[in-house]
């Protein structure tokens, strides 16, 4: 009877990826919320909190990213998915966060 060996996967990996996933989703269900509260007619002090929270979700987002992005670098993966995945989750969370950051501005926390 063979036993298949399995290969040590990094901790460091694992977790920098797993939060990268979770902030994605994160991030897509505050915007939900934020639908959803403009729709039912959230306050206007909820929907601002939504607001700045999905801001600092998506900041960390690209955060997380850029991190996976560089490990992944350091760890010389040949696979050209992984980086224009990291790649495009930094720009796009980095366009969300702007774009957060441009209504709470304009709206100067009155909604």
């Amino acid at each position: 009877m063979k036993f298949r060996r399995v290969l040590p996967k990094s901790l460091f990996g694992l977790l920098i990826k797993r939060l990268v996933i979770l902030l994605f989703i994160m991030n897509f269900v505050l915007i939900l919320l934020f639908g959803i509260g403009n729709y039912q007619g959230f306050l206007p002090d909820t929907q601002l909190f939504l607001l700045t929270l999905t801001m600092y979700c998506s900041i960390l987002l690209v955060l997380a990213s850029l991190g996976a992005f560089i490990y992944s670098a350091l760890k010389k993966r040949k696979g050209i998915k992984v980086y224009l995945g990291y790649s495009l989750i930094t720009f796009f969370g980095s366009l969300l966060s702007l774009l957060l950051a441009f209504l709470i501005q304009v709206t100067q926390g009155n909604m």
